[in-house]
Parts: C-alpha cells; sequence; structure tokens
C-alpha cells in the first residue's frame, strides 16, 4: 500500500511543477523573440544610417579628389613641361600646393618617357618606372577620364594597400598621352567615420571592395585597423553566424554606391546572449520562487487527503480489474467528501457485480441457442445437398429432353443432321463475346439447338425437295417459326426459349418473318442465332445447294446482309472469332 501511495504522490508532485513551469517556458520563449526582434530592429536601423552617412562621406571623398585632380592636370605647365625642363619647377611646386591638406596621401606626375615628379621622389625604389604602374596604365587606357585602380601593394611599402585615382594628360597639338597624374588615396578618413559610428561597442565593421577583399575593419575599442588585402571568406548576401579574428558574429551585409564597396556590421553573439540574459533574469527569479512555493504546498497537503485518494483510486482499480465482492474501508480520519465518493464507488461495485451475473446466465442461455442454430444449419446444409442433387438431375432431364426434340428435328430433315449442334457451338461462342452469362447463355444453348423443332410439322418431301419450292411450299416452310414456339410454349422451362424460335428469321431492317420486327424489338438471343444460323446453312450441305460456300465467301455474305437481314453488331463480332 505504502509504495503505491509513494508511486500516486509522485504523479501529483509531478502535475503541480508541470503546471508551474510550462507557462515559464512559454513566456521565456516570447521573451526571447521579443529581444531578438528588438535587436534586429535596432542593429538594422543603426546599419542603415551608418550606410547612409558613410556614402555620403565617400561621395564627397570622390567629389574632392576628382576636382583636385582636374585642377591639377589643367595646370599649363603639365604641358610644356615635356619640351622644356625650366617648367620643372612649377610642376614640383603645384605638386606641393596641391598636397596640402588634402584627402589623398600624395598627387604625383609621370611623364611618357619615364621621369616621376613627386614629393616622395627621393625615397622612390631605384628604376622606379610610371609607365609599369597600375595607375599609369589604366589613366592611359582610358585618355582624358578620370579612372581609379583596384586595391595594389604601394610602391613605398609593400606591406600596404592603396588606390589611386589618375588621369592622362594630352598634348594640345596632336592630343597624344604627355604623362598621367596621379593620386593616392590613405583612406584615413575613413577612421573618423568608423569611430563615429561605434556606437558602445554595438558592432564592429569591415570594409569589403568589389572581390570581397578586406580593406579596413575595426577593432572592438572603434579603432580602425588597415587590413594586408586578405579575401573574406564567408559569403555577404545574406545574415549570417561567421568567425572574425577568433570570435563569433552576427553579419548584416550591406552595399554602398562606391566601386562597388561593401560594409559588413559584425555584432557578438554575446552582446544578444547577454542582452537575453538580462532580459530573462526577472522571470528566472520569479520562476524560482514560485517553485520553491509549490514544493511548500506539496509537503503541507495534509497525509490523509493523500491516503484517502490512494484509497479511492484503489476501489477504481478493483472495478477496472472486474473485483466486485472487495470492499474498501476508510479511515475514520477520512474527509466526508472523499467518504461519500467512496459509497458512491461502493454502490457501483455492486449494482456492476449485479449486472456482470446477469450477464453471464444471458451468455450461457446464448450459447445454448447457438448450439440448437448450429445443429439447425447441419441439417439444412445436408438438405441443400440433397436438393443440389435433384437440381442437377432435373437439369440433366432438361437436357436430354433437349436432346431428344433436337434428334426429332434432324430425323424428319436428313440434310439439317448435325446442323442444331453446330449452330449451338456458335451460338455460344458469340454469346459470350457479346458478354451473355447465366440464364441468357443457357436460352441461348436451348433456343439454338431447337431453332428448327417447328419442322417436325412440315412433310419431309417439302424440306427434301432438290428443286425450287412453290409459293405455297415456301408459305409452309415460313411457318416452322410459330410450330416451334407453340410447341415448346407448353413446356415451362422452355417458355423463354419459345420465344425467341418464335423470331430467330426476324430480320433486323423488319423484312423477316413471321410478325416482321425489326432492331431491337427482336429478342437479343434471337439475334444472334440469325447470324449463327444463316453462316452455317451457307457452309453446309442443303438440297437445294450441293455444293456449301466456302468460309471466305459465307463472310463476304454476312457483311453484305450487315444492317438488312443481321445486327452489325454480331456480324462484326462473329467475323472476328469463327
Amino acid at each position: 500500500m505504502q509504495s503505491k501511495a509513494k508511486s500516486f504522490h509522485y504523479y501529483i508532485r509531478l502535475i503541480m511543477w508541470l503546471t508551474a513551469i510550462v507557462p515559464i517556458l512559454f513566456y521565456s520563449v516570447y521573451l526571447v523573440r521579443l529581444e531578438v526582434g528588438h535587436y534586429a530592429q535596432k542593429v538594422d536601423m543603426m546599419s542603415t544610417q551608418t550606410i547612409s552617412e558613410l556614402e555620403i562621406f565617400l561621395k564627397n571623398f570622390d567629389d574632392e579628389i576628382r576636382n583636385s585632380l582636374n585642377m591639377f592636370t589643367s595646370n599649363y605647365a603639365l604641358q610644356m613641361v615635356d619640351e622644356n625642363d625650366q617648367y620643372a619647377p612649377l610642376v614640383n611646386a603645384s605638386i606641393v600646393q596641391f598636397n596640402q591638406g588634402r584627402a589623398y596621401k600624395d598627387i604625383a606626375f609621370g611623364l611618357a618617357d619615364g621621369r616621376m615628379f613627386t614629393e616622395n621622389i627621393d625615397i622612390l625604389p631605384a628604376g622606379y618606372d610610371p609607365r609599369t604602374r597600375p595607375w599609369y596604365q589604366i589613366a592611359e587606357k582610358n585618355p582624358g577620364d578620370i579612372v581609379v585602380t583596384d586595391l595594389y601593394k604601394d610602391a613605398l611599402d609593400e606591406t600596404k594597400w592603396t588606390i589611386t585615382y589618375s588621369k592622362a594628360v594630352l598634348s594640345e597639338k596632336d592630343k597624344s598621352i604627355i604623362g598621367v597624374a596621379g593620386a593616392d588615396i590613405t583612406l584615413v578618413k575613413l577612421e573618423d567615420v568608423f569611430e563615429q559610428y561605434h556606437v558602445g561597442g554595438l558592432y564592429r565593421m569591415v570594409l569589403l571592395d568589389d572581390t570581397n577583399r578586406i580593406i579596413a575593419s575595426t577593432t572592438e575599442d572603434g579603432q580602425l585597423k588597415m587590413s594586408d588585402g586578405s579575401q573574406w571568406r564567408e559569403s555577404t548576401t545574406e545574415r549570417q553566424t561567421i568567425s572574425f579574428d577568433g570570435k563569433d558574429y552576427y553579419s548584416e551585409p550591406k552595399s554602398i554606391q562606391f566601386m562597388g564597396w561593401k560594409v559588413l556590421l559584425l555584432t557578438r553573439r554575446s552582446t544578444v546572449y547577454a542582452n537575453v540574459f538580462k532580459a530573462l533574469l526577472p522571470v528566472f527569479v520569479v520562476a524560482f520562487l514560485f517553485a520553491l512555493l509549490v514544493n511548500e504546498v506539496i509537503k503541507r497537503i495534509d497525509p490523509i487527503v493523500l491516503e484517502s485518494l490512494d484509497q479511492v483510486v484503489e476501489s477504481i482499480k478493483q472495478i477496472g480489474e472486474g473485483d466486485y465482492n472487495s470492499e474498501s474501508q476508510l479511515t475514520e480520519r477520512a474527509p466526508r467528501e472523499f467518504v461519500l465518493i467512496n459509497d458512491e464507488i461502493e454502490s457501483m461495485k455492486s449494482l456492476l457485480g449485479n449486472q456482470n451475473s446477469q450477464l453471464l446466465r444471458q451468455k450461457n442461455e446464448i450459447n445454448e441457442q447457438y448450439q440448437e442454430i448450429n445443429a439447425l444449419y447441419e441439417e439444412t446444409s445436408a438438405m441443400n445437398e440433397s436438393l443440389t442433387d435433384l437440381l442437377t438431375q432435373v437439369e440433366l432431364s432438361y437436357g436430354l429432353t433437349v436432346e431428344a426434340l433436337s434428334n426429332a428435328i434432324e430425323a424428319n430433315d436428313i440434310y439439317t443432321r448435325g446442323h442444331c449442334d453446330r449452330v449451338k457451338k456458335y451460338s455460344l461462342m458469340l454469346g459470350e463475346a457479346a458478354g451473355l452469362t447465366g440464364n441468357q447463355l443457357k436460352v441461348l444453348e436451348y433456343a439454338s439447338i431447337l431453332h428448327d423443332i417447328g419442322k417436325v410439322g412440315i412433310p419431309s418431301v417439302i424440306l427434301n425437295k432438290p428443286t425450287a419450292l412453290t409459293e405455297e411450299e415456301y408459305g409452309l416452310i415460313k411457318k416452322h417459326p410459330e410450330f416451334g414456339a407453340k410447341i415448346l410454349s407448353t413446356v415451362p422451362y422452355l417458355k423463354e426459349t419459345s420465344n425467341v424460335i418464335l423470331h430467330h428469321h426476324e430480320w433486323f431492317n423488319g423484312s423477316g418473318y413471321p410478325q416482321g420486327l425489326k432492331g431491337d424489338e427482336i429478342n437479343l438471343i434471337a439475334q444472334i442465332i440469325c447470324v449463327t444460323d444463316a453462316y452455317d446453312a451457307m457452309t453446309s450441305i442443303r438440297s437445294y445447294r450441293p455444293e456449301p460456300l466456302s468460309i471466305e465467301l459465307a463472310k463476304e455474305q454476312l457483311i453484305l446482309g450487315r444492317g438488312t437481314q443481321f445486327n452489325p453488331q454480331f456480324v462484326d463480332l462473329f467475323i472476328k472469332i469463327v
């Protein structure tokens, strides 16, 4: 009893715990989704603002460099220095002037003969030839236009990467290239923009070029760090979780309209988790306190109540096991409500016990009745077998009668000997092909054997006459369907057969005899015998035709009679199977 009580108490506690924890779990999931949504909205808003500001800066940055380069290349000294070295000081002075306070690192001018004008002329590597540099070559291919190179290694420091705006200077005489002016970009001003939008460490920024090469990135404290030009390996087409500098981030890819560059905004995953934990901390505290309260309530539940519950459950279990005789008594300390419940259960056990006894008595009565029914069934089965044998004998008698009648036909007409059997064979073949079943096939069999039974009332001299019949004789021959139907109508099991025999010389177009029926007015089985009777008559010896027709010629005659003498459907079907 005690082990069962513990098990029951366990489930009580489990239900109470689940009742307390499940709502908290659902609420926690709701808060997580809410916090992630707020985070995504905040990052999207900040990233959109950052990209907008960066686009404005880069546009102004681009305009400033292009304006400076246009002004520099319009200097008259650049046109003359190729012909007169006395203009070289003016070129150097212009370079110094344009380098002051500009966004670029250095403006330079390389001549088509390989000479170079720059403030850094003293530190250029030996044998430096501007014509071999990317900024010179790309401008040379696009004379008159300002072009921008891809990132390339700086000639003064190969550990750094730079881009150059360049423009070819053309001769006013023949438009040939005098040289190319170029402005190297240090990208230093990007640092101010990156630091300005660092927003308390919300995200890091990574700047990529159009080939996904890293140009620069910020550290977690917002400082700009120029890259060595390494390639960005992750996709930048969708939000994703990536690893950068050995740490996990969420990335937000954004594009800016400046040479196809892209900016990645990277947010530390730990930042998101910290925000979620901060939102869920009060919930966890409340859940913990609530769990303590639930546990205290469970411990303080009156043991008498739990014991009474166990006893009530045991009574219910006895009912489920079919034990209606055991009696469950509650202790004197049991609450009144449980006493009332237990009394009702005991009353139910008594009622169910009585009903069970009645059911057993009824079951015994049903078994006795079943035995009687089974004996009657066996007796009925034996009677059915006797009836089946009797029906078989009757069927055999019918067959013998039909065979006797068929022999009577052949005894009167020597030319129809074997004709009835062949017509039966052809008719059953055609009937089965046409879909006839059961009783229809039986009627077809009898009718095809007895279709000429009416000829027993016609003198044999007329039936076997080798010459043409007179009109009076032919009229008597045409009476044989009526004679046959009249003969068979007196036999009950041949009643339907007599109707078929009456119609087996009716034509499909209404030209037959004896009633001149046509189409669907003619009995369906009679239409089948009309085809098979004609076919066998044509392919066998008759008094008026000592030589039978060939099978092919007989088929042709059937085809000629389609729709006139014969049902077209049965002609087509018979020709396929004969």
